[in-house]
């Protein structure tokens, strides 16, 4: 009788021999389980995976990837196609999706010219954010940032939000009323139809809040504030702009301004006339001055170029090469003298700033140098760019800012903005090749 061996070879009773279970080990609102299986037998099942999220089991699923919305314990289950199965347990203990503590803590029983509002807030999980509060004022949200101080000088209905680290957030309203920053009312009266050699001008005030300070009023001369007083008449012995300022016992103010025009001591009149809305290398200050009484001093002017007075000039026009604050003064031939204050904003003398990128790492026949340029004055020339392989001889200017070279070497790249404010950087290239190889061949010709 004769016998024959069978090998049988297709037989899988064994679990799915590989599971690993992996996700981000970082505070999230949520977490994304992925899951890697395999079977090297039967092969695993086309809906392989279930999953159990501490309470109860999905249905079998052909997804390796699982979300998961709560810290817990959970597990994954895997079946081949013959339902040989594997578990794996897991615990997920980074997900935060609760919202911060937050309480409000201020005084609102005492009258104050204004009230700081301290939030106390804490996050029992990832914390807060470095910028955790932001402020509503009753009309419009401020920026997140990082104080948990909040000043308000009028009343009414406010609010804070609170942020964690991964923006669950929570909101608290309040109400200050016991706020009193209201000026006081005031009214000037004064003789000005004759000419005189000085006027007595005489004040009228009250408060309807916490009263007026028991020395409740100063006057601006023109020049100076004097101090606080409580006299309520004031004498001036010149033509001109005058004020007077009205405190109360919080320290609200009020100011009123009046003229006196009919005493012979006036101040020159004064205008300025320069573009500030278009940018530029420069710009020219044109001062209109002109003076009723004694005329113009022969060198009327001077200026303040934000750290000194100039000389006096008879020149009416200015030059400045920067933005900033500047002064002019007027005087008049008796040095009766009025200044004027202006702000310069549209000045671009700098430089645009340039940064240049490309692939170094890596042979390749040519090369693409990637330009990035900013300027913050004027903005970048529509055709800002241009390129050289000397430093000498350039190309045209263009608007591309990516440069394609196909040979090793020193590259220069040269930015311009609107005005013609210039940078040049300087690149070099060494993985460029084109060379092609060299070949020998060897073979028997004997035969």
């Amino acid at each position: 009788i004769g016998q024959k061996n069978i090998v049988i070879t297709h037989i899988d009773n064994a679990a799915p021999n590989s599971t690993f279970v992996n996700f981000n080990s970082n505070w999230e609102p949520n977490k994304l389980v992925q899951v890697t299986a395999s079977d090297a037998g039967a092969g695993l099942h086309t809906k392989a995976f279930r999953y159990f999220d501490g309470t109860s089991w999905s249905d079998w699923t052909d997804s390796n990837t699982y979300t998961a919305n709560k810290n817990g314990n959970y597990k994954v289950e895997v079946r081949d196609a013959l339902e040989n199965t594997n578990s794996y347990n897991f615990e997920i203990t980074k997900i935060d999706s609760k919202k911060p503590n937050v309480s409000v803590s201020f005084n609102d029983t005492n009258w104050e010219k204004n009230k700081t509002i301290t939030v106390i807030a804490s996050d029992d999980d990832s914390g807060l954010s470095t910028k955790a509060y932001c402020y509503y004022d009753g009309t419009n949200w401020g920026d997140w940032t990082s104080s948990n101080t909040y000043n308000v000088s009028k009343n009414g209905t406010y609010k804070v939000e609170v942020r964690d680290v991964l923006e669950n957030t929570i909101s608290k309203e309040f109400t200050i009323s016991h706020i009193d920053n209201e000026k006081p009312s005031a009214s000037v009266s004064f003789n000005d139809t004759a000419w005189e050699k000085n006027k007595t001008i005489a004040l009228n005030a009250s408060d309807a809040g916490s009263g007026l300070h028991t020395k409740a009023y100063r006057y601006f001369d023109g020049t100076n504030w004097g101090d606080w007083t409580s006299s309520k008449t004031y004498n001036v012995s010149k033509n001109g702009i005058y004020k007077v300022e009205v405190r109360d016992a919080l320290e609200n103010t009020i100011s009123k301004e009046f003229t006196i025009s009919h005493i012979d001591n006036e101040k020159p009149t004064i205008s300025l006339s320069y573009d500030d809305n278009s940018w530029s290398l420069d710009k020219t200050i044109t001062v209109t001055a002109s003076d009723t009484g004694a005329g113009l001093h022969s060198k009327a002017y001077r200026y303040f170029d934000g750290t000194n007075w100039g000389d006096w000039t008879d020149s009416n026009t200015y030059n400045v090469s920067k933005n900033g604050i500047y002064k002019v003064e007027v005087r008049d031939a008796l040095e009766n003298t009025i200044s004027k204050e202006f702000t310069i904003s549209h000045i671009d003398n700098e430089k645009p700033t340039i940064s240049l990128s490309y692939d170094d790492n890596s042979w390749s026949l040519d090369k693409t140098i990637t330009v990035t340029a900013s300027d913050t004055g004027a903005g970048l020339h529509s055709k800002a760019y241009r390129f050289s392989l000397d430093g000498i001889n350039w190309s045209n200017w263009i608007n591309s800012n990516t440069y394609s070279i196909t040979a090793n070497g020193t590259y220069y790249i040269e930015v311009r903005d609107m005005l013609g404010n210039s940078d040049i950087k300087s690149i070099t290239i060494a993985y460029v090749d084109k060379i092609k190889p060299s070949v020998i061949l060897n073979y028997d010709d004997s035969t």
